[in-house]
């Protein structure tokens, strides 16, 4: 899912300097991590699998939200002024309605693998989670990223460990 929206629009994101071919190591994993540890210790406790669906509908949401979002004019989310495409912080509707469904995709993949055994938990975590976890990332990367304390890989993570938080509080 992710791969078809960083490629759609293509021509208008190479012409406005937006377009990602590829992830490097540190995207890659930085996005991961926390999903992997929630997988790889909570395969049958029930909280870290919500932390695992939190920490990956966080991932998804945001990509959507970035890939999705450059197409309209952004706002910063601290501010609400209007500010480039790809400004770090940066917020739309479309983006935001983009991470909304990629989050609702995770929760519905969520059910479909047994992850979840309830379809409208599996729902309920993922979004909640995938979308918070997408505004946290918007507000560190709004505050921090812009300032140069934190890069975008520390971004990325510290947004999806919030993500798995909130996903292991929505099972509870």
């Amino acid at each position: 899912m992710s791969i078809l929206a960083t490629r759609f629009s293509k021509p208008y994101k190479k012409e406005i300097g937006q377009y990602e071919k590829t992830r490097t190591a540190k995207n890659v994993i930085s996005n991961g991590l926390v999903a992997f540890l929630m997988a790889a210790f909570g395969s049958y406790y029930l909280p870290l699998a919500g932390g695992f669906i939190g920490a990956v509908a966080t991932a998804t949401a945001d990509t959507l939200a970035s890939e999705i979002g450059v197409l309209q004019e952004p706002r910063l989310i601290t501010t609400f002024k209007k500010v480039p495409a790809g400004t770090d912080g940066a917020i739309s509707i479309l983006g935001t309605s983009a991470a909304i469904v990629g989050a609702g995709v995770i929760g519905i993949a969520s059910f479909l693998l047994g992850v979840i055994p309830d379809p409208l938990i599996a729902i309920k975590i993922s979004v909640i989670s995938g979308t918070l976890g997408c505004f946290i990332d918007s507000i560190l990367g709004a505050i921090l990223e812009r300032r140069n304390y934190i890069n975008n890989e520390h971004v990325n993570l510290l947004a999806t460990i919030c993500g798995a938080i909130i996903g292991i509080v929505s099972v509870m």
